[in-house]
């Protein structure tokens, strides 16, 4: 799983193209959901939380993910390190930019 949230461990150039998309794949879902009657609270165009939700979701899901990933398997540590410290910056640059 720890790969599929590896955007998170990106350059910044990279990691926010990536938000971007994925922002747009779950607001058309939002939009979609919508039409049939209720559309999920992160899908949901109107609430515009998702650069906002990038550092929680940073914070509170995958900084921990990756730490308990080189706890687990040892070998990974230096990776896993590097992926910290990249998430780190990131979530610096959210805040830098007033999310």
């Amino acid at each position: 799983h720890a790969a599929d949230l590896s955007n998170l461990c990106k350059q910044w150039h990279i990691h926010v193209q990536w938000s971007h998309a994925i922002l747009a794949e779950f607001f058309s879902q939002g939009d979609l959901e919508a039409r049939s009657g209720a559309a999920s609270a992160g899908c949901r165009r109107e609430l515009a939380t998702g650069r906002t939700n990038q550092k929680k979701f940073i914070d509170a899901a995958v900084l921990p993910l990756y730490q308990l990933c080189w706890r687990a398997i040892p070998n990974l540590r230096q990776r896993c390190d590097g992926c910290l410290v990249q998430m780190q910056s990131n979530f610096k640059r959210w805040e830098e930019l007033g999310y």
